[in-house]
């Protein structure tokens, strides 16, 4: 607009200026001089509606890329006291399953990151109060939690919404949050704290989903004693040589843990958090947890302690059967340093309120290192070990009153070790993670004693291998 005002103006001094001189060199009888200024001003005038042409394309184009740039927001909640988000991710990947007879590769949905939706509803009552609400749901095909070498995979029919978060809230800056229906209990997670950046594939000690539905081969039953069945061992996933899954026999103890509940979270008090939580069936949290950092080293830790008085197993015909429950306790803290390394770990332990069962324990360690090797965003790179024993929640249907120093011979001296390495990059423009990881399980387990139960079970099982290669986007 300036450039406008600039250019008009100078044109009508320039008109002025020469008709003045026009005047005087016709009456100096210089007619030839002119006729050349006015040739001049029309060239001059000329250039300035060239240039105003050319001003006006440039603001207009200038217009068109913003209004581009900036979207339009079609999704709108259906309550104008309410605001809604829609957010979520889509998680898939390749694997790759060993089972130490049969391998197998699959594409799956990685269940340590299960591709889901959430919506989410927030209202502002006062300055300090907010109420609000969360849907989120998974949905999940071919979950890596569930498949097994030799299995189909899942129908399209059989593919359907499961809940995640069902809830309702009330968060006050002052008293804290109140929060009502299906979610996260007080100690959910308090063993999987993790800074290494490759929580996508592994999250503390949260390691038994990457091959959850793959079962332990017993490692006494010959093969030349089975049907041959191509890509899988005889009778697929009901096999006489196959035992349990790795997602039964390796449970995270104080892990992911979503019911219907009430719970309260505590204020922040300097980094440090309390909540407490009651569930269905009087089954009661409390943990801590703290994130903070110190000397530019982030740190986070966790601690708690469920009370769970009545837990279930498969008794006969496929019947639930109650069974007395146990106590658990755990925690976990972890480490990132300025210059990208990451450690930490897990510890946690069962109580089972069953006679002559043996207390079931797990401990972790991890270690990771996170650069920007790359424009896109952080490479990270991460190591993980795992031990646990005697997890298992038996599925004897005997009696509890009845039980015997000897009824829990085989879980009692269960032993599950996992192993396995993570790499993961991110592409931040697109909101993506690529990534690949290989995890090893092996599991030992003491026989009853019986000799028929000696040669079916033996005191080994071939170790799996799983490797899982893909992508999440995140919306």
């Amino acid at each position: 607009m300036l450039k406008k005002i600039w250019l008009g103006t100078t044109l009508c001094v320039a008109v002025g200026g020469v008709d003045g001189i026009a005047e005087t060199a016709h009456h100096s009888s210089h007619h030839s001089e002119i006729q050349m200024l006015k040739q001049q001003i029309t060239a001059l005038n000329d250039k300035v509606n060239a240039l105003q042409k050319k001003e006006a394309e440039i603001e207009y184009k200038e217009k068109v890329t913003k209004t581009d740039q900036t979207p339009i927001k079609m999704v709108q909640s259906g309550n104008d006291k309410a605001k809604l988000t829609i957010s979520g991710w889509v998680s898939r990947g390749m694997a790759y399953y060993d089972n130490g007879r049969n391998a197998e590769w699959k594409h799956v949905d990685v269940n340590e990151s299960a591709s889901r939706i959430n919506l989410g509803a927030q209202a502002k009552v006062t300055p300090s109060l907010d109420v609000g609400s969360t849907i989120e749901m998974a949905l999940k095909s071919n979950s890596s939690d569930s498949i097994d070498v030799g299995q189909n995979s899942d129908q399209a029919s059989s593919v359907t919404f499961t809940k995640r978060i069902i809830e309702v809230y009330f968060n006050h800056a002052k008293f804290g949050k109140l929060s009502l229906g299906q979610g996260k209990t007080a100690t959910d997670q308090v063993t999987d704290l993790d800074l290494t950046g490759t929580n996508v594939l592994s999250e503390g000690g949260d390691l038994g989903s990457f091959a959850g539905g793959v079962r332990f081969i017993r490692g006494t039953v010959s093969p030349t004693a089975l049907a041959p069945v191509p890509g899988a061992t005889q009778g697929g996933s009901n096999s006489a040589d196959r035992d349990r899954a790795v997602g039964t026999v390796w449970s995270d103890i104080l892990g992911p843990r979503r019911v219907d509940r009430v719970r309260y979270d505590t204020p922040d008090f300097y980094g440090l958090t309390f909540s407490a939580s009651h569930a269905t069936r009087d089954m009661t949290e409390y943990a801590a947890r703290y994130a903070g950092e110190w000397w530019k080293t982030k740190v986070v830790g966790a601690l708690g302690y469920a009370n769970v008085p009545f837990s279930t197993y498969p008794g006969n015909s496929g019947t639930q059967t109650v069974r007395k429950g146990n106590h658990q306790y755990g925690g976990s803290v972890f480490l990132l340093f300025p210059i990208g390394i990451s450690i930490g770990g897990s510890a946690a332990a069962k109580v089972y309120n069953d006679p002559h069962r043996k207390t079931g324990t797990a401990w972790t360690a991890k270690a990771g290192y996170q650069h920007k090797f790359f424009s896109w965003g952080d490479t990270c790179f991460a190591v993980t070990y795992a031990e646990g024993r005697a997890l298992f929640d038996s599925t004897t249907t005997t009696n509890p009153s009845n039980f015997t120093s000897t009824t829990f011979t085989e879980d009692n001296s269960e032993k599950i070790k996992i192993y396995g390495a993570y790499l993961v990059q991110n592409i931040d423009q697109a909101a993506t993670e690529v990534f690949a990881g290989v995890q090893n399980h092996e599991l030992r387990r003491k026989p009853f004693g019986q000799i028929a139960q000696i040669q079916a079970d033996g005191y080994g099982f071939k170790r799996i291998l799983a490797a899982i290669f893909g992508a999440r986007v995140k919306f």
